[in-house]
């Protein structure tokens, strides 16, 4: 029944406390509502519990459905999630510092806070999607000019 690295015991405890939690967030929803319903409890606070309900069998849920051991080196895989990587690395700190550099160009030009209507609309589309795009086509060719594009890097772990 016991493994020698633990995986068989550490799953049947793992399965125990996601159960436990499951039916702790049952019990807890059962009593928020009836508290509502009483008239001990506000709207706020019923919401709240709701909230923590729904998140407990979350929770419970993706702990009962943890995969077991250790996943399996896969070369492709670790390439790939390289250059979603460089991407989303690219795309995010492109987006944040256009944000910045251009919201103080603005505001320096302008000679205070960037208003309202058209030119704010079009500070914000070029800031949070345009300037993301570019970053992450940036990213793109930033991972394909490095050593990490190179699969003879990722073969030599399997």
């Amino acid at each position: 029944m016991k493994k020698a690295n633990g995986v068989q015991v550490a799953l049947k405890w793992r399965k125990r406390i996601a159960v436990l939690l499951a039916l702790s967030s049952g019990a807890s929803l059962i009593y928020t509502l009836v508290a509502y319903y009483v008239g001990s409890l506000n709207g706020s606070w019923l919401s709240r519990g709701t909230v923590a309900s729904v998140g407990g069998f979350f929770v419970a849920f993706i702990i009962y459905k943890m995969p077991n051991g250790w996943p399996r080196y896969e070369p492709n895989r670790a390439r790939t999630l390289a250059k979603i990587s460089f991407i989303f690395l690219g795309a995010f700190f492109s987006g944040v510092i256009v944000f910045f550099a251009t919201g103080f160009l603005l505001m320096e030009i302008l000679g205070g806070p960037i208003p309202a209507g058209p030119l704010g609309n079009g500070f914000l589309i070029f800031a949070w999607i345009i300037a993301p795009v570019i970053g992450g086509f940036i990213g793109h060719l930033i991972f394909k000019r490095s050593k990490y594009s190179d699969p003879s890097l990722y073969s030599g772990y399997s």
